[in-house]
């Protein structure tokens, strides 16, 4: 998939996400530095209202489920990091 293509995918996913208090701040790493990348690392924050909806192992089961969502749809492996370090 191409880097455009790939791009306008995360931009629509991060307006659905920040919905629900999961805000995609950047794209990082190798996908912006570089042609070639292994994998696509997304810096993100979270909002009061993703921690509340999202207590304890929720949090975790819920950042795994987004993960995925973005891996399938991108078609690439994603890493996804926390602007805070959680």
């Amino acid at each position: 998939m191409k880097k455009d293509k790939i791009i306008s995918i995360i931009k629509n996913e991060k307006v659905k996400l920040s919905e629900e208090g999961f805000i995609i701040k950047a794209i990082t790493g190798s996908f912006v530095k570089k042609d070639q990348y292994n994998d696509i690392d997304i810096l993100y924050d979270l909002d009061d209202k993703f921690i509340e909806k999202y207590l304890g192992f929720k949090m975790f089961k819920k950042l795994e489920e987004i993960k995925k969502s973005l891996s399938n749809k991108l078609k690439n492996r994603i890493d996804l990091i926390s602007i805070s370090g959680m």
